[in-house]
């Protein structure tokens, strides 16, 4: 049989959440945000581009059928290279996501030199790559690399960073983001 609670006995409780509603608001105003949890895991970017996404001003993409060019304005309006307009809206935002990937997804495994010794780079399609990425800060490269092949489970993307001898694998996506940006030969 459940008991009733008198207005009595439940009357300290109701201070009590009072006093904790208001040392919350105390706090949110001293310090501008809700107290934080210990349990909380903060984001920290991890990718190959070290610098700010918003720091990139100019995007070279290079295939076999040739190199296309692309610039951001100081407003972030990306436009082709040589065309005086902005690109669609669709392409600028698949730029950005392309550009913000690179400085937020890790690696996934760094293969040194060593460990893929004997192994050709072109096995990784690395040699020629399927697609050779610079982004510039607009005075110099800041990044850049080479898409190869997706592994052999089709999860994961070889990726190697000009000027270093490693071989990454990064997430299958991140290739299928910056191929997005490259018109088909028939569309240049």
């Amino acid at each position: 049989m459940a008991t009733a609670v008198s207005i009595e006995q439940a009357r300290p409780w109701w201070w009590a959440g009072a006093i904790l509603a208001a040392a919350t608001l105390v706090f949110m105003a001293t310090f501008g945000t809700r107290p934080q949890s210990g349990q909380l895991i903060k984001f920290e970017a991890k990718g190959l581009l070290v610098v700010g996404p918003e720091s990139i001003r100019e995007v070279s993409l290079r295939d076999r059928d040739g190199e296309i060019r692309f610039q951001r304005n100081a407003i972030g309006i990306w436009s082709l290279v040589g065309a005086g307009q902005p690109v669609a809206e669709d392409l600028g935002k698949q730029l950005d996501l392309a550009v913000r990937i690179m400085h937020t997804s890790a690696p996934l495994r760094e293969m040194s030199a060593a460990e893929y010794a004997g192994t050709m780079l072109a096995d990784f399609g690395l040699d020629p790559p399927r697609l050779s990425v610079a982004l510039s800060d607009g005075s110099s490269v800041v990044l850049g690399f080479d898409l190869g092949n997706q592994n052999p489970q089709d999860l994961l993307r070889y990726l190697r960073v000009h000027g270093r001898d490693s071989v990454y694998l990064m997430s299958g996506f991140i290739g299928t983001e910056w191929e997005k940006i490259v018109p088909p030969p028939a569309q240049r």
